[in-house]
């Protein structure tokens, strides 16, 4: 077993907390929806949480240009690093645009979305625990796989929904252009969360 899977505590760690990160991101945009003011001082606490999760991506990155061995094929962990930091990257986006746009009124799909970001987090936290577990229980995976295909669904319905009342309801033009682009970024971020999930699955299929 340890000859399939290597043992490699640097990007068990190093995943486990950029999963950390994007809980971080998740929680701050909770804060956020309940808050609903002050965009300057979120988004820089944003933009702190996004260098943190870069800082941690370089080194995955880096460990894996430069690791012998790596726990499992190279381009799936490339392609789970990068998914990772795009979760970050995406809520961090939004959280800016409250900022940038000058946005007042708050809408029904950044209370639904924030619950959401952070139950997933969560799960992520789970999956990178489970993925690189030198005990690695393939049901247990698969579980937490489903959950995150799940809220990934529910985004969809609520990206659905809210792009259905914003086109339908709001007459300001330059208000469907900047929530548009928030709501846009929420539900990538909800697929960047589906993204991880299905490349765990590929490296569980290629490691059974």
């Amino acid at each position: 077993m340890s000859i399939l899977f290597p043992e490699n505590h640097t990007f068990d760690s190093l995943f486990r907390e950029l999963a950390h990160s994007v809980k971080d991101m998740a929680i701050l945009f909770q804060e956020l929806s309940i808050d609903f003011k002050d965009f300057k001082e979120y988004s820089l606490k944003a933009k702190i949480i996004e260098e943190q999760a870069d800082s941690v991506t370089h080194k995955i990155i880096h460990e894996l240009n430069t690791a012998f061995i790596t726990p499992f094929d190279r381009e799936d962990l490339y392609a789970l690093v990068l998914q990772l930091d795009d979760i970050v990257d995406y809520i961090e986006n939004a959280v800016h645009n409250f900022h940038v746009y000058d946005v007042h009124e708050k809408r029904e799909c950044v209370t639904e979305f924030a619950p959401l970001f952070v139950e997933a987090s969560e799960n992520i936290i789970k999956l990178m625990k489970a993925c690189f577990s030198k005990k690695r229980h393939l049901s247990d995976l698969n579980k937490i796989i489903v959950a995150i295909h799940t809220q990934e669904s529910h985004g969809d319905d609520i990206y659905l929904n809210a792009i259905h009342e914003l086109f339908k309801n709001e007459k300001n033009a330059i208000e469907v252009i900047k929530w548009k682009d928030i709501i846009e970024n929420l539900e990538q971020a909800m697929d960047k969360f589906e993204n991880t999930a299905n490349t765990v699955e590929n490296i569980n299929i290629k490691a059974s």
